[in-house]
This record gives structure tokens, C-alpha cells and sequence, in this order.
């Protein structure tokens, strides 16, 4: 995600400004904006059930978040399953990266998934090191492999 420190965007400004209300108003508007600029694909029903499942949760996820835990991605992603909507990483792992970058001011503890992202990047990382065939990329190799 490429950012100019010196301007906030508007998903920026809207997760501070639901900071400074300590979340009152929920995290509907958050996730309804991630989802528009992001194309996670949310039903509308899908984002009033994240919404209600993190504000129910809000403390131990923020907590989560804070801390840089890798496991509150997938344990929200699970969430959707529960509420007979879908296992969503996608979702998931950017509002984890958001409210990080947003509201915590931490940049490196979370990465939003992108499966276009994980379907190109093999291509990218063949044309730059040469040193694979692109097939064997999509075969999950450690990120060490891909760059030595």
C-alpha cells in the first residue's frame, strides 16, 4: 500500500475520527469503505454482520491488532462462517492492516491479502530474478526461496 505520509486519506480520517469516539458508532462505515475501495465483495449483509461481530468483540480485537497478532486475521475471517456468510482472509486481513496502519500508527504488523496480488506476483518475481519457473512460485515456497 503506497501512502503519502503527508496527506491522510479518507479511510485514514475515518477510522481516527471513529478512534476519538472510542468506536461508539460501531465499525460499519470502516468496513463499508474498505470494501468499496478494496473489492472484498462484501453483501450488505456481510458487512452489518463483521460490524456487529467486531463491536461485540471490539476490545480483544483492537487488543489483538495492537499487539501485531497474526491470528486475529483468521480468527475474524472464521467469524463469517459462523454467521452463514464466508471464510473471508481478504476482508479480514485488510481491516486488521487498516486498523493497524490508522489507528495504532503501526505500518509493518499486517499485510493485506490480495489473491489478484498472489496470482501475479509469481510472474513479477520470475521477470525480476530469473531463477525459477513461474509454476514452481505458485507452489507456496517459502519467501526466502523467491528471493535469494
Amino acid at each position: 500500500i503506497r501512502e503519502d505520509d503527508l496527506t491522510k486519506n479518507d479511510l485514514c480520517q475515518l477510522i481516527q475520527r471513529g478512534a476519538f469516539k472510542n468506536f461508539v458508532n460501531g465499525f460499519h462505515d470502516v468496513i463499508k469503505m474498505i470494501n468499496d475501495t478494496n473489492s472484498t465483495r462484501l453483501s450488505d449483509s456481510e458487512q452489518s454482520f463483521f460490524a456487529k461481530c467486531i463491536v461485540g468483540n471490539k476490545l480483544n480485537i483492537l487488543r489483538r491488532i495492537k499487539q501485531g497478532d497474526p491470528t486475529v486475521v483468521n480468527d475474524l475471517a472464521k467469524e463469517g462462517i459462523q454467521g452463514n456468510n464466508r471464510y473471508n482472509f481478504s476482508f479480514a486481513s485488510k481491516f486488521c492492516t487498516y486498523m493497524s496502519r490508522y489507528h495504532f500508527g503501526e505500518k509493518d504488523k499486517f499485510m493485506p491479502y490480495d489473491k489478484v496480488l498472489q496470482n501475479v506476483l509469481p510472474y513479477y518475481a520470475w521477470a525480476y530474478c530469473r531463477k525459477d519457473e513461474v509454476k514452481n512460485f505458485k507452489q507456496k515456497k517459502v519467501m526466502k526461496t523467491i528471493l535469494r
